[in-house]
């Protein structure tokens, strides 16, 4: 037998057709609804709770094989970068740069490692730049 019925407020018909008709019943004392869990379901539920914010952690997180393709992809870059004349590279690194800042802030889920690799380019971006810029 749920709670409801053992509440003054069960019987009363003011709430007969307001929160009676859904199952709930809010105790006036506490403004809670009296079939809401406790004891064990609240240990699971706090467990669940738990799980779901490990799980959140792991996309802030990046894997070394991950950072190896980025150090790779920016070893590439500059080496493309010694072809091309300060200025052309300056160039080329600002619009990918560019194009990536706004990948990430369109994109629903953004990666740790994809973050880091904008950095990496955003950082290239202004080595270049001051590279144009003094020689």
């Amino acid at each position: 037998m749920s709670d409801e019925f053992d509440s003054p407020q069960a019987d009363s018909p003011e709430s007969a057709g307001n929160d009676a008709a859904d199952g709930y019943v809010l105790d006036p004392e506490t403004d809670r609804a009296a079939d809401e869990p406790s004891g064990g379901s609240r240990e699971l539920i706090d467990l669940v709770k738990a799980a779901i914010l490990a799980d959140a952690d792991q996309e802030r997180r990046f894997s070394l094989a991950g950072l190896l393709a980025v150090v790779t992809l920016a070893g590439l870059v500059l080496g493309i970068g010694t072809h091309l004349s300060p200025a052309v590279f300056a160039g080329v690194t600002g619009l990918a740069a560019l194009a990536g800042m706004v990948a990430l802030a369109v994109a629903q889920d953004r990666w740790a490692i994809a973050q880091l690799a904008w950095w990496v380019l955003f950082a290239i971006y202004l080595l270049a730049t001051a590279r144009a810029i003094w020689l």
